[in-house]
């Protein structure tokens, strides 16, 4: 599997806490935005969701196309983060067959293809779930 984001589109998902008290939705407690991609991104509105492709990295543990949905409520911007307020993770079936994510773990989004000339063009960002020291898990049946 290939695995390279340019330094200047990252943009990390972290969190304190996760919970799966709902079937399929993961909470997160404490979730965040960092990143290169901030310093070039245009404002994060709150109440608002984005798709995050996972396939690339499950495709071996899923059934099919795995596309998630992060959503949250309110946003804060601080000391170069960008926090969000009732994040949530949801998928109606994949979620509850993909392994679960960690409070130690961090999603790795690729805005690349997000840049304002080309964002409408494009539904889903490409995503990976990498351990707390940076390292991308990869998954086999």
């Amino acid at each position: 599997m290939e695995f390279s984001i340019a330094s200047r589109y990252e943009l990390l998902l972290s969190w304190d806490k996760v919970s799966y008290n709902r079937p399929g939705v993961c909470s997160l407690s404490g979730a965040k935005f960092s990143g290169n991609a901030l310093k070039i991104s245009l404002a994060i509105p709150k109440n608002d969701s984005i798709k995050l492709d996972f396939y690339k990295q499950y495709y071996s543990v899923v059934t099919g196309i795995y596309v998630a949905t992060l959503a949250w409520g309110d946003v804060e911007y601080k000391d170069n983060n960008v926090l969000l307020k009732n994040a949530s993770i949801k998928h109606d079936t994949q979620l509850n067959i993909a392994p679960k994510f960690k409070s130690t773990d961090r999603i790795l989004i690729d805005t690349q293809d997000h840049e304002e000339k080309a964002h409408r063009y494009s539904f889903v960002y490409k995503s990976y779930v990498v351990n707390e020291d940076g390292q991308l898990y990869k998954f086999d049946k």
